[in-house]
């Protein structure tokens, strides 16, 4: 069953208008009705869904379900969040997404070409917060005198897109989940304190969210995170995650759908359960016939149904939705781009959407 954003008051969209409001960056935007009166720190736990922790036994009282953005994956999410933007206002449309102005299909966590190793490939040639339209809130109130402190993995601290969502903050990085929770009490005077910790979406994308080494994982991080919060009591403490997952019943590999492929005028990018088709054709009659539980949306649908703004020049002709658990995954490499994720998200399910909001103190 399809689940659309609530951007009318209950998603990552309102808490971003909610956060910046909060640091006196006047946005005009719905905000998420929640009370904050003092420095805030923001837990965001990555490939956190509402089902996966009800599976964990891990729900409790203070425990609420605001929904994620479409596509419900973490480059858009975070995006969304941290600008109070919709998707299509920000361009980061997805995980991989065409870039007329690169010369091709563009990973926006890393700012490579989808085939490029490594990390910022394109940094020195276009600015990504410009390129992409990203305009940070916490940049905003950075300029204001407002304290903005990261707690994030070192891998992925001072890159472009993390700098383009996070403006210029006091970076605290980290190796471990141990470490990441110690990293707290350093960045613990920033006005705002965002704390980003990846290991469920890791373990959920391995070994599938329901997995118990999954869910294991889900059970340590979120009980430490929140015994963590409980005791920062001179602190407004908000802990929430990006989007859910699906445990994959099937992954169809489109490279190998060489009818399909005429069609289109470049390879499906997107995400695995968000797909996305450029083409001169109508894809509809083939797709249905070909893939009945993918769900088409053509730019004029997804704009009227309000999934996303108006964006020329970067928007696909058409979104494919699977209203299944399978996966649609072009490998740009062929048979020698290994792909064995059994745990996927972008799409539209309950279980992908619906993500929680735990708010302590505030």
């Amino acid at each position: 069953m399809d689940l659309e954003p609530s951007y009318n008051g209950r998603s990552l969209l309102n808490l971003g208008c909610t956060l910046a409001h909060h640091l006196s960056v006047e946005l005009q935007c719905e905000e998420l009705p929640i009370n904050l009166k003092r420095k805030v720190i923001l837990f965001l736990i990555d490939g956190l869904g509402i089902s996966q922790l009800k599976a964990a036994s891990a729900i409790n009282e203070k425990v609420q379900t605001i929904t994620s953005v479409f596509p419900s994956t973490t480059a858009t999410a975070l995006t969304t969040l941290f600008t109070a933007q919709m998707v299509g206002d920000h361009k980061v449309l997805g995980y991989n997404v065409y870039v007329k102005e690169l010369g091709g299909v563009v990973n926006t966590l890393k700012y490579t070409h989808v085939l490029t190793r490594g990390h910022d490939a394109f940094r020195h040639l276009r600015d990504f917060a410009s390129l992409f339209n990203v305009k940070s809130f916490l940049k905003v109130a950075e300029k204001s005198g407002k304290k903005i402190g990261v707690v994030t993995p070192v891998e992925i601290a001072d890159t472009a897109f993390s700098n383009a969502i996070y403006g210029e903050p006091e970076y605290h990085k980290y190796s471990t989940l141990w470490d990441a929770l110690y990293n707290v009490r350093k960045g613990i005077d920033a006005d705002l304190l965002v704390v980003y910790i990846p290991y469920v979406d890791k373990m959920s994308h391995q070994y599938g969210p329901y997995s118990e080494p999954a869910l294991a994982a889900l059970r340590e991080v979120f009980f430490n995170v929140y015994q963590l919060a409980s005791r920062l009591s001179d602190r407004d403490v908000i802990i929430t995650a990006d989007h859910g997952h699906v445990d994959t019943s099937k992954t169809i590999f489109l490279d190998l759908d060489t009818e399909l492929l005429s069609r289109l005028d470049m390879p499906p990018y997107g995400d695995p359960r968000a797909v996305m088709f450029s083409t001169r054709y109508e894809l509809t009659p083939y797709l249905y016939e070909k893939y009945p539980y993918l769900k088409l949306m053509s730019d004029d649908e997804l704009i009227s149904s309000g999934l996303m703004k108006p964006a020329k020049g970067w928007m696909p002709d058409y979104i494919g939705i699977p209203s299944d658990s399978s996966a649609y995954i072009y490998r740009y490499k062929g048979d020698a781009d290994k792909v064995t994720l059994i745990g996927n998200h972008g799409g539209l399910s309950k279980e992908e959407m619906e993500i929680p909001l735990v708010v302590i103190n505030g």
